[in-house]
């Protein structure tokens, strides 16, 4: 789900992670969960300026889960994911900083 989409500069994703049934409708109801049992997500990619015409592409993950049972879940969750996410998120830059520099399509 979109959280913030503030073009050129900042693009931000969030989700609920390692539960099942939550289902979000919309940015605030990402905001407002904190019930228990409820670990969540974002992600983000950020432009600076690092001058001289040229730019930096920041991506950050952050999570939040509510109780200590979805610390744990979360644990094993990221355990597992990670070496994938990780590849993704490489892929992801190498394909902006592709387009960046062609001025083109990352296809």
């Amino acid at each position: 789900m979109w959280l913030a989409d503030d073009p050129p500069l900042e693009a931000v994703v969030g989700t609920v992670v390692c539960c099942r049934g939550k289902r979000l409708r919309d940015a605030e109801d990402f905001q407002t969960i904190s019930e228990p049992d409820f670990a969540k997500a974002a992600m983000n990619f950020r432009v600076e300026d690092a001058g001289s015409g040229y730019c930096r592409v920041i991506t950050e993950t952050r999570v939040l889960a509510t109780d200590p049972a979805a610390v744990r879940r979360f644990g094993l969750y990221w355990a597992f994911i990670y070496p994938g996410s990780a590849l993704l998120r490489d892929g992801w830059l190498a394909a902006i900083k592709k387009r960046a520099e062609t001025g083109g399509s990352i296809a």
